[in-house]
């Protein structure tokens, strides 16, 4: 997302800790980057929960459901 959204400057300004960033994301915020003028933001989905029985629980769908969900609160973000 570009730097200058609502959301990184609200970020930026409040000295926000990635890992107190305002987003209800599976795990949390677990990745952050700045690259060509952008914030790069993403999860991970290899927490010891997200396996069971032997069988991984995250499938393309589900990835991109927690993703739109992410891209979903940053859009609406008020500040």
């Amino acid at each position: 997302m570009p730097n200058d959204s609502k959301f990184i400057q609200y970020t930026n300004d409040k000295n926000v800790d990635v890992d107190d960033y305002p987003v209800d994301v599976h795990g949390g915020i677990t990745y952050f980057d700045e690259k060509d003028g952008n914030t790069v933001l993403g999860f991970d989905t290899a927490h010891y929960t997200d396996w069971q029985c032997g069988k991984y629980m995250w499938d393309e769908d589900k990835v991109k459901a927690e993703i739109k969900c992410m891209v979903d609160q940053i859009v609406d973000f008020k500040g």
